[in-house]
């Protein structure tokens, strides 16, 4: 593990929220032995008037400055991170590319630059390590104005299909990454796709924060199963992933079972699908410390993801989390996912998704087989901890900082 570094992180994710993030999470471990600061999600002023109508929870106070907009945050394990909240921008992502469009970025990004050189210097993080996580928009016009010793872009999403972002980003990422140190990617797929825009692009997938979803796991051995009905769950966000044909046709096959769905509810479409069963209970959104006490009620994990460019691309955060509370997964062979065949059901086509949920209530009600398999489905999980990625990318960082020493020797 790294130690003694000024790690700057410009994230795309708020800090606090309804669902577990990988910036969040590997900058969390990090800061155990080095000094970090955290830029969350950088609001903008529609956010603020849009929160404030909605009622969302908007940090207003802090984004405006009547709050300090720099917290020092402990953490369970008494680490402190360094948390900068900005101050708000102007939205550009509905502007057509052009001199506006540009205009507008370039101002984003000097009130981003300001306000982190200002948390940088309180904190006394001179040239720090700056790891831009998915945000090469602002990690364009502020390479090298952070003084930073290197500059790390985290991609964790094929951009070109992210709708959200893939007007304006795809371009900017492939300058905005010939730029960086180094590419840091979380599944081999990305960092195939990412190989072209700069040959040091490096693979640390995605991990599981262990202690949380083994709390599930006890909590799981604890309880009186007793007469309880089959419970198949999915913890993720609802969105246009999902496989939500696939999906009633196993509810409806179902019928004694019970589906629960745990996350953000963004896709209004593929719930009205599925909200109408008997058997369905959506439970929104939950923040991450809540997660496991609706795990443990999970008795199999569900990955049911289309198959098209965006998700071709994941590494599931939720297969780990799954695994780590115990629970056999099921999942659609929706890309790369062979570093599951051998702990996972992994299926294409609905006939057989269904099957599997089958065969593994059968194979929960066998005690002594079920429980090797578990025991297995905890090893695998225990392997992809947080803390293990956080390994691998501080061997990633010392390898490029060395790289850098001797090209710089060579040069001079």
């Amino acid at each position: 593990m790294i130690r003694g570094k000024n790690i700057v992180c410009l994230a795309m994710s708020p800090w606090e929220g309804d669902y577990m993030k990988a910036s969040v999470q590997i900058m969390s471990v990090l800061a155990r032995h080095n000094r970090v600061i955290y830029v969350e999600y950088q609001f903008t002023y529609k956010d603020i008037i849009t929160g404030m109508l909605r009622g969302n929870s908007i940090p207003v106070k802090r984004i405006l400055g009547i709050n300090k907009r720099l917290r020092t945050i402990k953490l369970e394990d008494n680490t402190e991170i360094n948390v900068l909240t900005a101050p708000p921008i102007y939205p550009v992502n509905w502007l057509p590319s052009g001199k506006i469009h540009h205009f507008f970025v370039k101002r984003n990004a000097r009130i981003l630059r300001k306000a982190i050189q200002r948390a940088v210097s309180s904190r006394d993080m001179h040239s720090p390590i700056v790891v831009n996580a998915f945000n090469p928009t602002y990690g364009l016009p502020l390479v090298g104005k952070l003084n930073e010793k290197l500059l790390l872009y985290y991609c964790y999403d094929e951009i070109s299909h992210a709708k959200w972002c893939k007007k304006h980003g795809t371009g900017v990422e492939a300058d905005f990454a010939a730029k960086a140190d180094a590419i840091i990617t979380t599944s081999a797929q990305l960092q195939q796709n990412k190989k072209a825009y700069n040959d040091q692009c490096f693979l640390v997938k995605n991990g599981v924060n262990l202690e949380l979803f083994q709390q599930a796991y006890a909590q799981k051995q604890a309880a009186d199963a007793t007469d309880k009905p089959l419970t198949v769950g999915y913890l993720g966000t609802i969105d246009d992933r999902l496989d939500y044909e696939l999906l009633a046709h196993c509810i409806e096959q179902l019928p004694d079972a019970q589906f629960h769905f745990v996350g953000r509810e963004i896709y209004p479409q593929g719930k009205d699908r599925l909200k109408n069963y008997s058997n369905v209970t959506f439970f929104g959104a939950q923040s991450p410390e809540k997660l496991a006490d609706y795990v443990a009620k999970f008795d199999i994990g569900l990955i049911p993801f289309v198959s098209n460019g965006f998700t071709q691309s994941i590494y599931p955060l939720k297969i780990n989390e799954y695994l780590a509370a115990g629970l056999p997964v099921v999942m659609t062979n929706f890309g790369q996912v062979d570093d599951f065949k051998e702990i996972a059901s992994i299926t294409s086509q609905p006939d057989e998704f269904l099957a599997a949920i089958k065969q593994l209530a059968a194979h929960i009600k066998q005690p002594e087989e079920f429980a090797q398999a578990t025991k297995k489905r905890l090893t695998f999980a225990a392997s992809n901890s947080w803390d293990n990625r956080a390994e691998e990318l501080s061997k990633v960082i010392n390898q490029i900082i060395a790289r850098k020493k001797t090209e710089f020797q060579k040069t001079y």
